[in-house]
């Protein structure tokens, strides 16, 4: 009975609404009033829409890290903006009880949020700035450009690459001719082509070589000098003969 009746008591004391407004320290001047209410009712309603931006920004970003600071930010800031709408009607009437229980909560909130901030300030210094993301993205930039021309010189040599090796593959070392692999695959492409059109096709293997011995005492030159020689001979003799030197 008496924890009820000391409830009551509470309740009815809050909402008791008869003690002296607010309006009376100001000798209920139209310049006072007019302050006093529109500054807190500006104030009411920026303290309002802070907080509907701050949830709005909290559901459309679900990847910040920091969505509980921003929410108890929001409610710090709507119990400030509520302070101040009991003022207005303190003005007129005497709800300054209603108006302790809202800066009790404000403060409590308040402290709250102060505590977590300093808690995450750590957190909050070690995130990057604008200017590190733009210096770490051109860093990137340029490791990508340097990626890229590296990649179009290695592209450039292996193409040259296999430009020598298709050739190599064709051609004598030596002499820089055809080899028998290349003339084989014209031979093959002549017949095919034959076949297709209908043309007659004809091939004439031909083969001169010049042999030289060496001699005691010759040189490297003078051994070539002859094998030449003889491989001249063989062709003026109508080819297709062996000549030693």
């Amino acid at each position: 009975m008496l924890a009820g009746h000391f409830e009551r008591g509470w309740f009815e004391r809050l909402l008791q609404g008869n003690l002296m407004p607010h309006g009376q320290c100001l000798l209920w001047r139209p310049d006072l009033l007019l302050m006093h209410v529109g500054g807190d009712l500006l104030t009411v309603v920026a303290y309002f829409t802070i907080p509907i931006v701050l949830i709005l920004l909290v559901e459309s970003r679900t990847d910040l890290a920091f969505n509980w600071v921003f929410l108890m930010f929001s409610a710090f800031i709507f119990l400030c903006g509520l302070t101040h709408l009991i003022n207005i009607i303190n003005i007129w009437y005497g709800y300054y009880f209603i108006e302790g229980v809202a800066k009790v909560l404000t403060g409590i909130v308040s402290i709250s949020t102060a505590g977590m901030l300093l808690a995450m300030l750590p957190k909050f210094i070690s995130m990057p700035s604008r200017n590190d993301m733009a210096r770490v993205n051109a860093q990137l930039q340029n490791a990508q450009d340097e990626l890229l021309d590296l990649n179009a010189r290695l592209e450039r040599k292996v193409t040259e690459r296999t430009i020598a090796l298709e050739k190599l593959a064709i051609t004598d070392e030596l002499t820089g001719l055809a080899n028998r692999r290349a003339v084989m695959r014209r031979l093959a492409d002549e017949v095919q082509a034959s076949q297709r059109y209908g043309k007659s096709l004809s091939v004439r293997f031909q083969c001169s070589i010049g042999v030289a011995q060496w001699s005691s005492g010759e040189s490297i030159q003078e051994l070539l000098v002859r094998v030449d020689n003889a491989l001249y001979a063989a062709k003026e003799h109508g080819r297709n003969q062996v000549v030693s030197g």
